[in-house]
Parts: C-alpha cells; sequence; structure tokens
C-alpha cells in the first residue's frame, strides 16, 4: 500500500504505483484515436448492469449514466462523507510482445480520474513484492461529459499479467466529486497505421525535368497494409506507385518532376490503403526555372520568426530573403507541416536586393488542434543555385539546388488578466525565473521560451497560474492559468513575454505557483533571434523561494567579466513578498572591493543592473541587510561582446541547497573538437569567500578513465579564473573530455564554470554554463529525472548548419565509484502531422566514475533508420532512470545550435 503524496489519499492494493511516473519499453507507443472494438480482455469493461468481474476497494457503485447513452451503466466512484473513496481493479493474462489497445470513457466531476495498467512478470508485481516492467494510462481532467482517451502499446517482453486500476485522484479529503467509468477496454490490435515521418521538398528543376524530392510513410501499426498512391497533378511522379508496408517499416517515395515550360505548381501526392487516415495528402510543389546567371545566396532577416494567436486561430506572417549573390533566385516556398500554409507561385529576387515572402498560420491544422502552448515547424525557400554549387547560410539540397530555411514558431495564447500576485501562503514554494525577455538589444532581439514538464507521473496533473511582471519596483503585474499538464508532454510556451503576456519592449520575470510545484520541472532560455546563422543565449536560472537569502545572509558569484571584451549584468529579485534592502561588493582576484552599491527591491519585484561589474572585478558578494523582510535572489550574466553570447552565473551552494565544504561535481567539461568547425573548451572560476585560506582536491575524470588530481589552494577572498582548464590546469592532450569532482580540505572554495566553442577564423565565443552540482543531486537506483522540450535534428539539418535547430547530446556520469545501469527513454511524436507519440529506449552499463556522452540522442536510441525514418525531432521528453547497481548518476542535456555551435546545458 502507497500514500499518494500529492492527496494524502491512501491509494492501496497496487503497490506498483509507486513507479507509476515512468513508462518505458523498448517498443513504440502509439496514441491513436479509438477505433472499432477487438474482443475485450476485461470482464465487463462496459459495466453493464453492475460490477462484476472487478474487485472493490473502499466504495464504488453501479450508475445507469452510459457513455454512449441509453442506461446500460457505468461504474461510479464518488465522495462518501469527508473521508470516503474507492477504487475499482482486476487482473488479465497477457502475453509477452502483445500490441494492445488501451481505452476508456471517463465522466470527472469535481475530480480528475485515473485509468492505470501495469504490466508484470508475476502477481508479485500487483501485490508490490517488485515493480512492474511498464504502465500506461490517462488522466481526465473535470468535464462536463463524458472524455475518451485511448492508446496502443506492446507489452514488455517477461510480461505475463496486467493490473488495471480505476481511481479519482483527490485534490483535498472534504472535495465533493463524482466520476464514471465506462467501456475500458484492453483488446489485441491487429491493424495497420500509416503516418508522414518526413514531408517532402519542393521540387526545383530546369525545363527538362528531372528533379526530385521524396517523402517517407512509416507504418506503426501491428498488421501489414498495402499502399496505392494517386496524385493532383499531372507534372510530377512518384516511385513505387504502389508497396506493401509490414508493421514498423517505413517507405521513402520519390517524387520526379517532368519537363514543363517554366512556372511554379502546386499539386498532391495522395496515399491510399487500410492504415491511411482518409484526410491523408502531401502537398507536392513544383518549380521549373531557368539556372541563375551567376551565384546567388539568399539570406533570411532571422533565423526564426514567432507568431500568436488564439486557441485554434489564424495569423499572418512573412520573412524577408536578401540576395547577396550577382545572379537572379529563382525559388518557391515551402512548409514541413500542415499548419504553416506558404504564399504561392515563385519567388524572385534579384541580385542585392530582398524580397518579403509571406504565410499564413492555420493553428487549427497542429496535430494538438492549436488548443494551448507552442508548436514550431520549418518554412523553406527553395532555388536553383547557380554554376557555383555555394550553399546559403543554413540551406540543403541535391545537385544545383539550394534550400534556406527559417523556424517559425506558434503559440495558441491563454487569456491573461492584469492583477497583483498575491501573498505566498505558508509552507508553498514558488519558482522564479527572472530575465525572461522580449527585447530589441544591441545585436538583435532577445526572446524567451519556457517549458513546463509533469515530473510527477500519471497520478499527478498540477495546474499552476504564472505571474509576469516587467523589471522595476512597482511594476504591473500580468497572470494567466495554465491548464493541468498531462504526464509525458512537455508543454513550451515560445517567446512567452510577448506571445503570452503582449510584453515586446522590456525583460521582465516570471514567476509561476502551483499547489503541487514538485510535480512541475521548469525550464528557461533567453535566445536572440537576429542573426540569420542562428540563435544564441543562455539558460535562465529557475530558482526556489525556499532556497532564497534572507536577512544577514549573503550570495557569492564567482566568474564574472568586464575587460575590452566582456561585460557583466546583474539580476536581483525579491521571493517572499517582502522588502529587501541590498548591499553588492564587487571584488577583484585578490578579494578587494573595486566598487560597491546599494538597491532596494519591494515585494516579488526584480530588477537588471547592466554593464554594472567594474573593469577587472572577478566576483560579487551580495548582502541581504539585517533590516529586510523579504528573500532575495541573484544571479550574474556575462556578455560577449564579440557574440553578443551570454551566460549565467549563479551561486550554486543556494541553488542547490548545500554547504560550500561539501564535495561537488562540475559533470562536464571539455577540450575538443565538434561539428561543424566548432571547438569545445571548459573556463572554471574559483573564489574563496571566507577570511582564511581554502584548499582541496581538484580531480580530473576523463572518458577514458584517467584520473589526474591537482591540489588548489586560494587565499582568503581571492578569486581565479582558469582558461581551457583541461590544458591549462590538467595537460590534457588531444580531444579530452570528462568531469570534475572537487573535495574541500579546509575553508570554502565555490566553483562556476563555462564550456564554450568558437569557430574558425574567429574569437567570438558561443556556450554554456554547467552547474556545480552536490553528490547528493546525483539518480540512484529506481530514480528518474525527465527532461521536457528536447529537440533533435535529422543528419541533413546538422550538416547543413540549420540556424534554430538543435542536436542534442545527452551526458551520464557516474560520481559514486561504484557501476550502474541506465535506461535512457524518450517520447516523441514520429510524424509532424499527427499527435501519435512514440516511445524508444536503451540501457546503458556505466561503470564506477565513468563519464559518457551519447552525441545525437535519437540516432543513438533509433540506430541507422533514424536519417531515413524521420526528420527533425522536437519538443520531445527525456527519462534517465537508474534501474540497478549502487552507482549514483549524474545526467546532463547538451543542446546544440546547428548554425551557431551555441550550447545550451541542462540538469533539471
Amino acid at each position: 500500500m502507497i500514500r499518494d503524496r500529492q492527496t494524502g489519499v491512501v491509494m492501496s492494493h497496487f503497490s506498483f504505483l509507486r513507479g507509476y511516473s515512468y513508462f518505458v519499453v523498448s517498443m513504440f507507443a502509439l496514441c491513436l484515436a479509438a477505433g472499432a472494438q477487438a474482443q475485450n480482455k476485461l470482464a465487463n469493461g462496459s459495466f453493464d448492469r453492475d460490477l462484476s468481474g472487478w474487485e472493490i476497494l473502499g466504495e464504488a457503485t453501479w450508475s445507469s449514466l452510459d457513455a454512449r447513452g441509453g442506461n446500460s451503466g457505468s461504474a461510479q466512484i464518488s465522495s462518501q462523507g469527508e473521508i470516503g473513496f474507492g477504487e475499482l481493479s482486476q487482473t488479465i493474462p497477457v502475453q509477452p510482445g502483445e500490441r494492445l489497445r488501451i481505452s476508456a470513457s471517463v465522466l470527472a466531476q469535481g475530480a480528475t480520474a485515473g485509468v492505470i495498467v501495469g504490466f508484470c512478470a508475476t502477481i508479485n508485481c500487483v501485490i508490490g513484492d517488485e515493480e512492474p516492467l511498464s504502465i500506461e494510462g490517462f488522466n481526465f481532467q473535470p468535464g462536463a461529459g463524458f472524455q475518451t482517451e485511448s492508446v496502443t502499446t506492446t507489452s514488455p517482453a517477461g510480461t505475463t499479467l496486467a493490473a488495471v486500476f480505476l481511481y479519482p485522484v483527490i485534490q483535498d479529503l472534504s472535495t465533493i466529486y463524482s466520476v464514471n467509468f465506462d467501456d475500458v477496454v484492453i483488446a489485441s490490435d491487429n491493424s495497420p497505421n500509416v503516418v508522414v515521418t518526413v514531408a517532402p521538398e519542393a521540387v526545383v528543376q530546369t525545363t527538362g525535368g528531372g528533379g526530385t524530392t521524396s517523402y517517407t510513410l512509416q507504418n506503426v501499426g501491428n498488421a501489414p497494409t498495402q499502399i496505392t498512391l494517386s496524385q493532383e497533378g499531372t507534372f510530377f511522379q512518384q516511385s513505387p506507385a504502389s508497396f506493401t508496408l509490414a508493421p514498423g517499416q517505413s517507405q521513402v517515395v520519390t517524387v520526379t518532376g517532368l519537363p514543363s515550360s517554366a512556372g511554379s505548381r502546386d499539386g498532391k501526392a495522395i496515399p491510399r490503403g487500410s492504415g491511411v487516415a482518409e484526410t491523408l495528402s502531401l502537398a507536392v510543389r513544383v518549380l521549373t526555372s531557368d539556372p541563375p546567371g551567376g551565384p546567388v545566396r539568399a539570406v533570411p532577416s532571422s533565423n526564426r520568426v514567432d507568431l500568436s494567436s488564439t486557441p485554434g486561430g489564424t495569423s499572418a506572417g512573412s520573412i524577408s530573403f536578401t540576395n547577396s549573390g550577382t545572379g537572379t533566385i529563382h525559388g518557391t516556398l515551402i512548409s514541413d507541416v500542415d499548419w504553416i500554409i506558404p504564399q504561392s507561385g515563385e519567388v524572385t529576387i534579384p541580385p542585392g536586393k530582398t524580397v518579403n515572402a509571406t504565410f499564413t498560420i492555420d493553428s487549427s491544422r497542429r496535430p494538438d488542434d492549436g488548443s494551448f502552448g507552442s508548436a514550431t515547424g520549418t518554412l523553406s525557400l527553395v532555388y536553383l543555385n547557380g554554376s557555383s554549387g555555394a550553399k546559403s547560410v543554413g540551406s540543403q539540397g541535391g545537385p544545383g539546388v539550394t534550400t534556406t530555411s527559417v523556424s517559425v514558431v506558434h503559440t495558441a495564447t491563454p487569456a491573461t488578466a492584469s492583477t497583483v500576485v498575491p501573498a505566498l501562503p505558508a509552507g508553498e514554494v514558488a519558482l522564479f525565473m527572472p530575465g525572461v525577455s522580449h527585447v530589441l538589444g544591441s545585436v538583435g532581439t532577445f526572446l524567451s521560451d519556457v517549458t513546463l514538464t509533469n515530473v510527477g507521473g500519471l497520478g499527478h496533473s498540477p495546474g499552476a497560474t504564472f505571474f509576469f511582471r516587467p523589471l522595476g519596483n512597482g511594476s504591473a503585474t500580468t497572470s494567466t492559468t495554465v491548464p493541468p499538464l498531462q504526464p509525458n508532454t512537455p508543454l513550451t510556451f515560445s517567446d512567452i513575454a510577448k506571445a503570452v503576456f503582449g510584453n515586446s519592449t522590456s525583460t521582465g520575470t516570471l514567476q509561476l505557483r502551483s499547489g503541487d510545484i514538485d510535480s512541475i520541472s521548469a525550464s528557461a532560455t533567453v535566445l536572440n533571434s537576429s542573426n540569420p546563422k542562428g540563435t544564441y543565449g543562455t539558460s535562465i536560472p529557475v530558482f526556489r523561494s525556499d532556497h532564497s537569502s534572507g536577512a544577514g545572509e549573503s550570495i557569492f558569484l564567482t566568474g564574472l567579466l568586464s575587460d575590452a571584451t566582456n561585460h557583466t549584468n546583474l539580476y536581483l529579485q525579491e521571493t517572499s513578498g517582502g522588502s529587501v534592502d541590498i548591499t553588492t561588493e564587487f571584488l577583484s582576484s585578490n578579494g578587494a572591493t573595486l566598487s560597491s552599491r546599494t538597491d532596494n527591491l519591494s515585494s516579488f519585484s526584480a530588477i537588471q543592473l547592466g554593464r554594472v561589474a567594474p573593469p577587472g572585478a572577478l566576483a560579487a558578494r551580495i548582502n541581504v541587510t539585517s533590516a529586510s523582510t523579504g528573500r532575495l535572489v541573484s544571479y550574474a550574466t556575462p556578455v560577449d561582446d564579440a557574440s553578443g553570447d551570454t551566460w549565467a552565473v549563479v551561486d550554486w551552494r543556494r541553488q542547490y541547497a548545500y554547504a560550500a565544504t561539501v564535495p561537488v561535481v562540475i559533470p562536464v567539461a571539455g577540450s575538443l573538437r565538434g561539428a561543424n568547425s566548432t571547438y569545445f573548451r571548459t573556463d572554471l572560476s574559483m573564489s574563496n569567500p571566507g577570511t582564511t585560506a581554502a584548499s582541496g582536491r581538484l580531480r580530473y575524470y576523463s572518458r577514458t578513465g584517467e584520473i589526474i588530481d591537482r591540489n588548489v589552494s586560494l587565499a582568503a577572498g581571492e578569486s581565479r579564473i582558469l582558461s581551457d582548464v583541461l590544458i591549462s590546469l590538467f595537460n590534457a592532450s588531444g580531444d579530452a573530455v570528462g568531469y570534475l569532482e572537487f573535495t574541500p580540505s579546509s575553508g570554502s572554495i565555490i566553483m562556476t564554470s563555462r564550456t564554450y566553442t568558437t569557430a574558425a577564423n574567429s574569437a567570438a565565443t558561443f556556450g554554456a554554463a554547467v552547474p556545480t552540482l552536490p553528490l547528493r543531486s546525483s539518480l540512484r537506483s529506481g530514480q528518474i529525472r525527465k527532461f521536457g522540450g528536447i529537440d533533435d535534428a535529422a543528419l541533413a539539418t546538422i550538416q547543413a548548419g540549420r540556424p534554430a535547430t538543435f542536436r542534442t547530446n545527452v551526458g551520464l556520469v557516474e560520481v559514486s565509484g561504484q557501476p550502474a545501469t541506465v535506461r535512457v527513454t524518450l517520447r516523441f511524436m514520429p510524424s509532424p502531422r499527427s499527435a501519435a507519440q512514440a516511445l524508444v529506449s536503451q540501457t546503458f552499463n556505466l561503470s564506477a566514475h565513468q563519464f559518457l556522452q551519447i552525441n545525437g540522442i535519437t540516432r543513438a536510441l533509433l540506430g541507422s533508420s533514424r536519417d531515413t525514418d524521420y526528420g527533425d525531432l522536437r519538443n520531445m521528453q527525456l527519462e534517465v532512470e537508474v534501474t540497478g547497481g549502487t552507482g549514483q548518476v549524474v545526467p546532463y542535456t547538451s543542446s546544440v545550435d546547428n548554425g551557431t555551435g551555441d550550447s545550451i546545458l541542462r540538469v533539471d
């Protein structure tokens, strides 16, 4: 028996629910629309006339309410006084590898309702002596009528039975609620399901024809199907014209343009067969043109375009392309998703000229119907490139053809209201993200994206409220309500300051509150969207109010830069609703105070101090005066003036609530070459904030197993920056990468680091801060960490250096000196045209102190079929779980912009 930490309600009988925050299986799990039912393996799943076949715990009754009308009935669980609750369960035999469709209809009134299916090896899974092999299920939010959900999954190897659990998710024991369950089905699924995983690009050709593109169909169902292709338009042909798709099989279809006169033509490719949606078609655009008389190069005005509308609404956008070549561009626009509709016809750009290309967004055609949050697609200009074959920035294409692409982001905006931030209730924790912005800076427009991930699992659907407030004391506050976060579905708000809160001229602070804050993981970034080569920016620290500093306490920041090529900004945020008086001292390398200042913050306000660090400042001590009634968090952002890139300097002791005297790890440090002519290296900053000398052992664990120790010591107040630390301190050679561990021996030394790259023939840097973590932040056996909003680009996108697209590497670092078994799982939508969710996982065995970086996570997990079967994959959920061994693992993700090489590192 277990007790749910959110509700306090005893959710007895199925002890496996303690692990229901994960569902890991090495097969696909596709969310499909409910279809015709095969024979139900459950007894009395439709609850006709009674509850026979079900085990009843607590209070449950039969009701005449029915999901399909009539009165054939349903199971009802309702409040019985202040402590009454009920549950229903049933166990059925299941074969390993059996593909099953699970569906249910639920009427939830006053409470969320859950349907959980656990796949077990033995009956011990049900009685609580072992964990389930995997878990699937749904949460149903309160609503006026019956709601239906369905999922198709494959039972993992070793499965002998499935246990079904129906229950209300009670927020408060005094809540009055009524939940009805009907048509609960577990049935063998033997049907095909065909989706588009790679959309066609445009065919651009000369009048002789022969231009090609392709698209990919995949059968994600459980039965073979015969596909026949038809089309609208006589100016292209498809090959093969018909084929069989076995379960899991993909087919690349080649589209070839036929000889034609000059002009742009639009048609459709129409696949037909069992398992193909009746409405499925793919736009085919063929542009016939003479080659340009000289080299051409299309440069977009920005690397991404952000638009917003009401849920399900439409909006219009544009992007400018400048031809920096000597020939004339004859091109056409295409998109890789249905909901971005490019202008028709030819796009002509004379040499040296700029042309505005237009498109519209129909958010109702998004896979999620454009109901909430953000989605990303790609808009591309495709054109013949002339005799030189030179490619544009962020381009790809076959011989003689160039594709220049721009990311297009649409946000369905929720309703907002002006408000006053209420007092923080006793015991409640709020999250703060100071520095969220949409603002025009000296090097372009900076904007912020925020992703929320439900880390509480299937038993939790936490709702939340955002409060946005421009920087400065007394600024007006705007709020919006976030709907309950669904498990396994990250929710992103792109350009949140402008798209959601209508703020397009300033930087602000974002506060997140929820009654179940520990079930929400929040990540935030600030990015520059103006550079045609791609984005650069940094993660914004997400602060917890219970880790802030009060009266008489201080925050210490090390790693500031203020010299001829760098400057530093400082953010201050009040977190408790009181008033804070602050004294900040900027310190030199020997601890001398170079300058100081005082500031005041009112309730929940934040300020940014631009270019605040004086020349030579390496650290700052930020003191909360004894007269303060509020609490403070703070961080700094050094800025590389050559690139405009910025990164966060944080007092990691405060962020993760550990003493400066405990051993810590920096999970990645390197000096090595990367893709697209990048060269990554790590700078390490150290400070002794104390009044006596401090020392300790700094150890480098390389990925090859080499261990190198260095003793470090700092005088009282001393700060030091070690550039390219693996070379300068550890004398590493070749491509070196691994992790650092610091064990203090006397006094306290605090550390920050940055791993960054330079590009060929440039001193400009792009990179990310790397947190300094206590050993206790690592994962142990049975623990899991989830990262939402992960992107990973296809190989063609990476090789083209396409801006504002990302490749993601995943790091696994064993930090305790013991072996560990780690399972890495990705949940993703294989098709940009479908809400289907796929699942793939792989197990890794780590030896003691092993550093493992998995480059290109989708390629590593999906194998050689990744780039033929799928395009760019976006908004994925990554799960890292330690499944065995006594080791402790620190996971991280590093997402690298394919255009600039700038990275964003997360440890979530």
